[in-house]
């Protein structure tokens, strides 16, 4: 009998090394080997930070070689971006309203398909395009979306015209990511990174939404009140 190969998921890879694998799907996009990837996981884990590095790390520029969209975006304004920013790589960061919309859902599917021609239209009469923009054109650029969605709600479709990388972490995965980056967060002693580290650790099963954020907040804690910090602390990070 033929041993089944074991699935690979984030389960049975650690974080550094789905770090890396995502650090190689962005350059195959960058490099416009593949045309799509989506970065997935909670907030505050450090998924932007990743993938700003690693184009850095290819030589690229942000604004110059790459375009970066923030924030909201309507079904409009993504049909406006991908046609502003068309032959190039746009990343979309915290854009999950775009990946939650049935109309940029359908923009995202024909921009991504696997055809030579990826030809995308908006055919929405009650919400005009700007003058300069056309209602169809071909789309040859590449995308990267940074999402805090968990995977299992990504339209499929969509999902299979990209290379998906999941950062979700268990607690335990949070903490040991927090002490491998708290070296390189700079304007802090190696005291006060020992005490909120410290910290953290000791608090972590009471704090709900447990990030990379959290130690910065401790360390601006007790960088303010470096006597009395840890009821301040303990009262805003479990909340």
């Amino acid at each position: 009998m033929s041993l089944q190969p074991a699935k690979i998921t984030s389960a049975n890879i650690p974080v550094h090394e789905r770090i890396e694998l995502m650090r190689q799907t962005v350059k195959m996009v960058a490099e416009a080997v593949t045309p799509a990837a989506i970065i997935t996981g909670p907030g505050g884990i450090g998924k932007t930070h990743e993938v700003l590095a690693a184009l850095a790390e290819l030589g690229l520029n942000k604004n110059e070689d790459y375009h970066f969209v923030k924030g909201y975006s309507s079904a409009r304004g993504l049909f406006e971006a991908l046609f502003s920013n068309n032959g190039t790589l746009t990343v979309f960061d915290d854009c999950d309203s775009a990946l939650n919309d049935r109309t940029a859902i359908e923009l995202l599917k024909g921009a991504l398909d696997s055809y030579s021609t990826r030809t995308i239209s908006w055919l929405v009469k009650a919400q005009k395009l700007s003058p300069a923009i056309p209602d169809t054109f071909e789309f040859d650029g590449r995308i990267i979306f940074i999402s805090n969605m968990q995977l299992e709600r990504l339209n499929l479709p969509l999902r299979s015209r990209c290379l998906i990388i999941d950062l979700k972490m268990t607690r335990e995965e949070i903490l040991a990511r927090i002490r491998e980056i708290l070296p390189a967060i700079k304007g802090f002693s190696a005291k006060e990174k020992a005490l909120a580290y410290g910290f953290v650790l000791e608090w972590s099963s009471y704090i709900r939404n447990l990030n990379l954020r959290t130690i910065q907040m401790v360390l601006k804690i007790i960088r303010a009140h470096p006597v009395d910090w840890q009821k301040l602390a303990s009262y805003t990070v479990t909340q």
